[in-house]
Parts: C-alpha cells; sequence; structure tokens
C-alpha cells in the first residue's frame, strides 16, 4: 500500500504525494545503468524435493530478508568479483572488469519468484516493470532437497535465454557455486554447454566456444595460436539404460575439466570461453545502441 504524506510548497500551496515502496534496492555505489551490465537477484519462495519429485515451499527468504541478501553477497563476492580466477591465465578479461556489473536485490514482501514453475522458473508478476533496466534476473533458492537424477526430477538450474538484450533470466540454487556459474556464464556472457546431452548448441558468434564444424574450430585456434589438436566433436557417454553413444554435430575447444562441459560443472573457463567473455564485456549494452 502507498504511503501518504503531506509536503508543503514554497507558495504555501499543499499537494498530496504517493511514496511507494522501493522494490529494486542497488548493492553497494552502482554505475550509469547504459555502461554496466545490471544483474538483479530475486528470491524464491519454493525449492525442489528430487526424492520425492515433488516442489515444495520454503520460508527462508519469505520470512527473513536477511538471509537472501547474505547469499546474494556470497554469491557477487564469490563469483562476479572473482571472475579472473576462473578465466585462462592467457587472456585478459577487461581492466577493472568488477566495476562493469551493478548489482541490486529485488524486495517485494507480497510476491516472491518462484524458481520451479518452468525450467527457468517464474519471476513476480510486475518484475519488468519494476526493474526495466535489468540485463539478467537470477532467481535464488535456498538449497535442493536430495540429489537430481534427471527427469521428472527438476533441474537444478537452468536459463530462459542466452546472452543480454532479450530480458533474460535463470534460477539457481545458492549453495553450489559451479551450478550459479555455470548458468550465469549462459545468461550473461552467451556460452554454450560443451557436455554432450539433451541441451541447446548451436555456433554463438562472435568468439564462440562452440562451432557448428571441425574447421571452424581450427581456424579460429590457428587465428589465436591455440594447440588445434584440442578441436574435438561434442560426445559423451550413453544414457544411463541405452546403448547408444551420445554424439553431436558440434564443436568444442576447451579441455576438461570445463565449467561449461562435465556434468558438475567443475574446473574453469577454458581460452574459447575466456575470448568470449572479454569480448561481452567490451561490448556492453551495444544493443542498446
Amino acid at each position: 500500500m502507498a504511503t501518504i504524506i503531506t509536503v508543503h510548497i514554497p507558495d504555501e500551496k499543499e499537494t498530496v504525494i504517493a511514496l511507494h515502496p522501493v522494490k529494486v534496492i542497488p548493492i553497494g555505489n552502482p554505475g550509469p545503468v547504459e555502461d554496466r551490465i545490471d544483474i538483479v537477484f530475486v528470491p524464491s519462495k519454493t525449492q525442489y524435493d528430487c526424492t520425492r519429485k515433488v516442489k515444495i515451499t520454503t520460508d527462508y527468504y519469505t520470512s527473513n530478508e536477511e538471509n537472501f541478501r547474505n547469499d546474494v553477497n556470497t554469491l557477487i563476492e564469490k563469483r562476479f568479483l572473482l571472475l579472473e580466477s576462473l578465466t585462462a591465465k592467457d587472456i585478459v578479461l577487461s581492466k577493472n572488469f568488477e566495476e562493469q556489473f551493478n548489482f541490486y536485490y529485488y524486495s517485494d514482501p507480497g510476491d516472491f519468484a518462484d524458481a520451479f514453475s518452468g525450467c527457468a522458473g517464474m519471476l513476480p508478476e510486475d518484475f519488468w516493470e519494476e526493474a526495466p533496466f535489468t540485463d539478467v534476473a537470477v532467481i535464488i533458492y535456498p538449497e535442493y532437497v536430495g540429489t537430481y537424477t534427471g527427469p521428472p526430477c527438476e533441474p537444478k538450474g537452468c536459463t530462459s535465454s542466452l546472452g543480454l538484450g532479450v530480458q533474460t533470466w535463470f534460477k539457481t540454487p545458492a549453495d553450489n557455486l559451479p551450478v550459479f556459474t555455470h548458468e550465469a556464464a549462459h545468461a550473461v556472457f552467451g556460452l554454450i554447454d560443451t557436455y554432450c546431452g539433451e541441451t541447446y548448441y548451436t555456433q554463438n558468434d562472435p568468439n564462440p566456444n562452440v562451432w557448428e564444424d571441425y574447421a571452424g574450430c581450427l581456424l579460429t585456434a590457428e587465428k589465436n595460436q591455440w594447440d588445434p589438436g584440442l578441436c574435438r566433436q561434442i560426445t559423451g557417454k550413453a544414457p544411463q539404460g541405452s546403448t547408444e553413444i551420445c554424439q553431436k554435430n558440434f564443436w568444442r575447444y576447451d579441455p576438461e575439466p570445463d565449467l561449461m562441459g562435465t556434468s558438475l560443472f567443475s574446473g574453469k573457463f577454458g581460452s574459447a570461453a575466456t575470448s568470449r567473455i572479454r569480448n561481452e564485456l567490451a561490448n556492453i549494452n551495444r544493443w542498446d545502441l
């Protein structure tokens, strides 16, 4: 409900101004939205129990905003601000890359996200109206109950779309840094999965980390003086209970352990992924031009 106050103005007339609660709260000192990647964290009222294969409600955030803020701060400090520690050492990110992000909390006591309504979750009804400047929204839930074993269990993390400029959002458990990093790489930098499975593949130009053919990977490797022997087709073990070998008509470069590759999302970003990250940081908000 809006708060009503009376304000006296110089000509001694009175007017009534409605002050609405602020739902988007900046973290730190954000810079101009047109010069930064604006990331808004949104709390979820649900989590998932894979043992029972059912969505469950949780009051971990809904009854204690401090829990939400503490988890958000951890994700920012241990992942976004330490991004350079996760990237290839032969490629330097932009200077002061940490200053290229703005971070915010989304706080609406009457309307929370639902991390398990749809693959990437559902944002609060008025989210885009309240935060139209958002480049990426992040729905966080406190934990995933049980062990993910594939469908019909809900995925731990999921992204609505790849890259910036298209009202992108993703969901992630707050207690799993590798899953958070993997999904953020999809949403913020447009990186493609390099594991073999039921996911989406494309050549994500410019500076791809996945190619439509072997020749494209070789050309990129030679151009950047990388080891061409690392160019290989995306393949993997057969799904459980199947005799078929997983194989996709796409090629990858980054060696394992690769944050976009292994099922546990361990390791770091390789040279191809890092090149893509550097390019995105160098072209912030080009979609608004």
